[in-house]
């Protein structure tokens, strides 16, 4: 469900801060995303971050996302990219 969310979010975006590229808006919102805990499925671990596999780039911040000064891009790591590979 986290379409709405973010559909939203770029709603507000656009209706506040006028246009904006779309790659450029998707790295605002990976940027100041918020990191998620660790959650097993049961119990959730304070304090203990969750890999990037399971929260992606975290919980949308949009706090954070309308007051960002800085666009960091890519905003996205490639692993085991190198020419030995």
């Amino acid at each position: 469900m986290a379409t709405p969310y973010l559909s939203g979010i770029a709603a507000l975006w656009l209706s506040a801060k006028g246009q904006i590229d779309p790659l450029k808006l998707r790295d605002l919102m990976s940027i100041t995303a918020s990191p998620l805990d660790f959650n097993n499925g049961g119990t959730a671990l304070h304090g203990t971050l969750a890999p990037v596999i399971q929260q992606g780039a975290g919980f949308i911040n949009a706090t954070k996302l309308f007051s960002a000064t800085t666009i960091l891009s890519p905003a996205f790591i490639e692993l085991n990219v190198c020419p030995y590979f």
